[in-house]
């Protein structure tokens, strides 16, 4: 079985869990209390700052520490980057963004599955020092393995 295949089949089966769980405050039978839930939401919504932050400056020891073994992402193309090649894209892709801001973001309960939602911004000058701009909306799926929380599935879209 391919890579990309496999791919495509665990990116499909997390996309049935999380659509056939009940939506809402009665999400399915959650072993965290409202607190912990709280919690749990503070730090994803700092993984995802940490997450931006990393892009940014190539952290690529945060992103594996962010990620899951099993981590899979889609970009608007309809690529799937598992893991290590979506790390190795991070790598690479070193545009020296002045800023990026991060809005609209919102976590919803499945459950124990936590689903971020939000609104990115880019900002940089291209070579001839035009000011670019650039964003997109994000979609990440985040489970807690042996005490942490992690990103199990990504995917983003460009919008303008």
């Amino acid at each position: 079985m391919t890579i990309q295949f496999r791919s495509a089949i665990s990116l499909v089966a997390t996309a049935i869990l999380v659509a056939c769980a009940p939506a809402g405050d009665d999400a399915g039978t959650s072993v965290l209390t409202d607190a912990e839930r709280n919690q749990v939401e503070q730090d994803l919504l700092q993984m995802e700052n940490d997450w931006v932050a990393a892009y940014q400056t190539g952290d690529l020891t945060a992103l594996d520490r962010i990620f899951a073994d099993d981590f899979i992402y889609t970009v608007n193309d309809g690529t799937l980057y598992e893991k290590g090649a979506f790390i190795r894209v991070a790598e690479q892709d070193r545009i020296a963004y002045d800023s990026i801001t991060v809005e609209d973001v919102a976590v919803r309960w499945y459950g124990d599955v936590a689903v971020v939602t939000g609104l990115a911004r880019n900002f940089w000058q291209d070579e001839s020092a035009t000011a670019q701009t650039s964003g997109g909306r994000w979609t990440n799926v985040f489970v807690e393995r042996n005490g942490r929380w992690q990103c199990v599935v990504g995917h983003f879209t460009d919008v303008e």
